[in-house]
Formats: structure tokens, sequence, C-alpha cells
């Protein structure tokens, strides 16, 4: 039995890629270790390829992986770019079925930014820098928890 490790890559490929443990070691000669590795790190061009089913796919994984290491009081401050999406959203609903206005022009909230005339390169980077400030703050918290268990 295969098991399959799935990955975006680029559209050359039909915008998706499965690799079998039989594939990972030859990676690389067979030609696939490029767009792997893009895949792995997020690089792609614009527009945005990334299907609901593999972002679905990353939260689940995140969520599993918080509640294996038993992380789960940080996974929202770690996340916390997904967080700031689905809040806006949520605050968009409730309030215009309250008051019948929106708070924001579109949710969630990079649609916001795109009705005020950002590019998505600048949405994205400013996301980019937000989402990397979650994160450090994230691991400080657990690195000096990690410590004072370690201490005593």
């Amino acid at each position: 039995m295969a098991i399959g490790i799935p990955a975006t890559a680029s559209a050359a490929n039909g915008g998706g890629l499965l690799l079998t443990k039989d594939d990972v070691p030859g990676l690389h000669a067979a030609g696939k270790g490029p767009k792997v590795a893009r895949a792995a790190l997020g690089v792609r061009r614009a527009p945005a390829r990334l299907r609901h089913a593999t972002a679905r796919g990353a939260a689940f994984a995140g969520a599993g992986f918080a509640v294996v290491t038993g992380t789960e009081i940080l996974l929202p401050l770690i996340a916390g770019i997904f967080v700031i999406e689905v809040m806006s959203l949520i605050i968009q609903v409730v309030s215009f079925k309250r008051t019948r206005r929106r708070v924001f022009l579109m949710a969630p909230i990079h649609h916001h930014f795109e009705m005020k005339a950002w590019s998505e390169t600048k949405i994205m980077v400013r996301f980019w820098v937000v989402c990397a400030i979650f994160c450090a703050s994230g691991f400080a918290l657990f690195y000096r928890d990690f410590l004072q268990f370690v201490q005593g």
C-alpha cells in the first residue's frame, strides 16, 4: 500500500501532485524535487492557485499536531491570521443581521483591502508579516514554557 503525500505544485501538472513513498528517494532525479520544494515552501505565482481543500487539510494537520504536542492553547496565536479572517467574517455577518450595516466593505478582511484598491501582492506581504509576528510570539511563549519545564 502506497502512502500518498498531497502537495499543491505548479499549474504545469494540473495544479496538484501526489507522491508515494516509492517516489521520495528519487525526487530530484525524477524532476519532481523542485516542484515539491516550491509547494512545501508555499512559493506560488500570482494569482494564488491554492485550493480550499489544501488549506483545510493544512488546518486539520496543524490542529492535530497541536493536540498531539499538547499546545492547543497556542493554536489561536500561531494561526492568528486565519483567526482574524474568520472573525472578520463573523463580525460582518452579525453586524449586518443586527444593524443592516456592514463593518467591512467585503468580508473576509483580505477582500476589504482589495476593495480599498490594495494590490494582491501588498495584501499578501502584509499578511505574511502579521503571520510571522503571530508565529514568532507563539514560538516565544512555547519556548519560555519549555525552558521552565526543563529547568525544574
